[in-house]
């Protein structure tokens, strides 16, 4: 009989602790914590692309652009969105 993976959950002040000692990119969703790979140059590209439309589009109204190293903490669960 298999053995059920035991998935380990974060509290946002261990997830918070980790990214202060570690420079890998992450992500969390539900507690858990995911690495994130690097983008390549035509996905960076595209990014810059769209932010700059958006940010052209946008000027003027009460909306605003960020690029993707912003963290985002959510005041019902502590931990960032899924953005997947």
């Amino acid at each position: 009989m298999a053995i059920p993976k035991t998935i380990k959950r974060f509290t946002a002040q261990e997830y918070y602790a980790l990214k202060g000692r570690h420079h890998t990119r992450a992500i969390t969703t539900k507690s858990e914590i995911f690495a994130m790979a690097g983008g390549t140059a035509e996905h960076s590209k595209i990014c810059v692309n769209i932010g700059g439309e958006l940010r052209t589009r946008l000027k003027g109204k009460p909306c605003d652009t960020f690029e993707s190293n912003l963290r985002l903490k959510i005041k019902a669960t502590g931990f960032a969105p899924t953005l997947t």
